[in-house]
């Protein structure tokens, strides 16, 4: 049963062939680790990003967009267009990452549309007994190895990869790589629309970007320091920011080649981010609070960039978007209607209206995000430990210890510390991203509201933890 949905939809929808050439490619880029304020346009002080910057300048920005303060869950939400939970994924190791089969997937969707289906780069989503992307309603699908024991996933450089479960050695740069492959894809599918979604592994450890990358970025900040910028870099930000640069290039590489085979002007460009900062977290970040695994702003908050030439004005939406908005979104863009099971599993909606600027109509909604990442079996007991609900211009956010993940900061103290008490905080996160003024005491009846709310979710969303249940 756990592939009936697939094929459902492979047959509801087979005859939207006949119309394929009149829809948009898309090409859906997620950029590991990579923070909001981690490029030039977001007002970094010294770091140059051109490609980010163009692509920045080309595409439709959601400026408030929501993300999973964690990788692999934020990678469930794109999926299946629901919170991650309700994928049963709540980290990124233990097996905890491996997203429930019996989800219909994004890959399912516009493959059900008559889209060819390709998946280059970090799935992080289960890479063994059916969990893997190429059982997953991708046709093409190359992974890089795991293997815990070996850390062979962290090999940058000549990697093994996995294509559709063929094991190959590898010549070359990881992500480069992956990204020469995804260029192979488009080219040999262009006669027909194509989904392909490239996912890098950088700017995430292990961080050992090319020597070119190290060199620019040396450049850049003897530049800066010329300019008067005082840099208080560790070594290790180094090969952080050398990573940003690497990814910056490789996205160059992407828009040219779209550009140079003629499919840019039908080509749908989504990249997004996976979660908040990290290596740049104390340099700049964007005046927000937080990082990567806390539940404060600069945690959840992501990029979001969406280009279509001719179609997309470039400009900025400012309403309240998230992670699980893009599988509606997309399927707008490829025409599939959501029916069947996907009516009951999608919770995000469409935004196409908002980028297109045809509808402003986007009611106001409860947002919920968690950290997650509990031991297996402790669920209940991380219950407050990194929880936020949004609502409008407010987060309420409850972290009781600020313990969970890494710390990715030298002041743990402000961007991973407790809410106050270690209860609930309010916070207007448009006025405030520092999130600094607890506005608890002012509405009480909104804290009440809000937590009630995050209550019963937080109650309803165990029947779907499969891991919890082993």
């Amino acid at each position: 049963m756990k592939h009936f949905w697939r094929w459902l939809l492979l047959g509801i929808f087979w005859s939207v062939r006949a119309g394929a050439a009149e829809r948009p490619n898309i090409l859906m880029i997620v950029v590991d680790d990579m923070g909001y304020g981690d490029m030039g346009k977001h007002g970094h002080p010294w770091l140059k990003t051109p490609n980010f910057d163009r692509l920045h300048d080309e595409s439709v920005r959601m400026s408030d967009f929501l993300v999973s303060p964690t990788c692999a869950p934020t990678r469930a939400a794109l999926m299946t267009g629901a919170h991650e939970f309700r994928s049963g994924v709540t980290h990124t190791i233990y097996g905890m990452e491996q997203m429930n089969q019996d989800c219909v997937t994004l890959a399912d969707v516009l493959s059900g549309g008559g889209y060819a289906t390709g998946m280059f780069g970090k799935w992080h989503l289960g890479d063994e007994n059916g969990y893997e992307p190429w059982k997953r309603g991708f046709e093409v699908a190359v992974i890089a190895e795991q293997d815990a024991r070996s850390k062979a996933h962290q090999r940058s450089v000549d990697p093994v990869f996995y294509f559709n479960g063929e094991r190959r050695k590898m010549t070359g740069v990881r992500d480069d790589l992956f990204a020469q492959e995804a260029m192979k894809f488009m080219g040999e599918k262009r006669a027909e629309p194509f989904f392909c979604y490239y996912a890098t592994y950088d700017p995430h450890g292990g961080h050992h970007p090319m020597d070119r990358f190290r060199e620019e970025l040396k450049s850049q900040m003897l530049k800066a320091e010329a300019e008067g910028i005082d840099l208080k870099m560790e070594k290790r930000r180094e090969g952080f920011f050398g990573e940003v640069l690497q990814v910056d290039w490789i996205l160059g590489k992407l828009m040219s080649f779209l550009e140079k085979e003629q499919l840019a002007a039908n080509t749908l460009v989504c990249l997004v981010t996976d979660n908040g900062a990290t290596g740049g977290t104390d340099i700049f970040n964007a005046g927000m609070r937080g990082h990567k695994t806390t539940a404060w702003l600069g945690g959840t908050r992501a990029l979001a960039f969406w280009r279509l030439p001719g179609v997309l004005k470039p400009g900025v939406v400012d309403e309240s978007c998230a992670h699980l908005d893009v599988l509606p979104t997309l399927a707008e863009v490829a025409e599939v209607p959501l029916t069947g099971k996907l009516l009951d599993q999608v919770e995000g909606r469409s935004a196409w209206g908002l980028l297109t600027g045809d509808s402003k109509d986007w009611p106001e909604r409860t947002l919920f995000a968690h950290v997650a990442r509990w031991p297996p079996g402790k669920r209940d007991q991380f219950r407050n430990e990194g929880a936020m609900v949004r609502r409008g211009d407010f987060d309420l956010v409850r972290i009781e210890k600020g313990s969970l993940g890494r710390a990715y900061t030298r002041n743990p103290a402000y961007h991973r510390g407790p809410t106050p008490g270690g209860d609930w905080g309010l916070y207007h996160r448009h006025d405030d991203p520092g999130q600094t003024t607890n506005l608890a005491a002012k509405y009480p009846e909104l804290v009440k509201r809000l937590s009630g709310e995050f209550d019963r979710w937080w109650e309803k969303s165990e029947r779907d933890l499969i891991h919890e249940k082993k």
